[in-house]
């Protein structure tokens, strides 16, 4: 798939909630994964902790950006103090999402520079 801005292309795949979006995870990498906060099944908490336990013994992050409508004072901190990567808040602004997702991948490429 393509988008608007001809400077990014991506695939994606949709998950229905954190149970399937950890399957989905064991099978394919992704490089970067959007993750609503209130899923059913699995919470995004129990999910991203999930996530982060299989990273446990490797050199590998899976960058996580929250996606919630929780646009209160502190939230952002509360999210990233979890163990996300990034933070944009619903109605999604796509201007906004792709700002957060360039600076959450520049990081996380950062972190792996053998210069850093």
């Amino acid at each position: 798939m393509r988008s608007g801005d001809k400077s990014l292309s991506y695939f994606s795949s949709v998950t229905e909630n954190g149970e399937e979006c950890l399957a989905v995870l064991e099978r394919d990498r992704f490089d970067i994964v959007l993750m609503d906060i209130q899923m059913p099944v699995m919470s995004s908490d129990k999910a991203l902790l999930a996530i982060r336990r299989q990273e446990q013994g490797t050199d590998r992050r899976q960058p996580v950006i929250a996606l919630t409508a929780h646009a209160l004072q502190g939230e952002k901190e509360r999210f990233l103090d979890a163990g996300f990567d990034g933070y944009v808040c619903k109605p999604l602004d796509f201007r906004e999402l792709i700002v957060e997702m360039k600076r959450v991948l520049e990081t996380d490429q950062a972190s792996l520079s053998p210069f850093s």
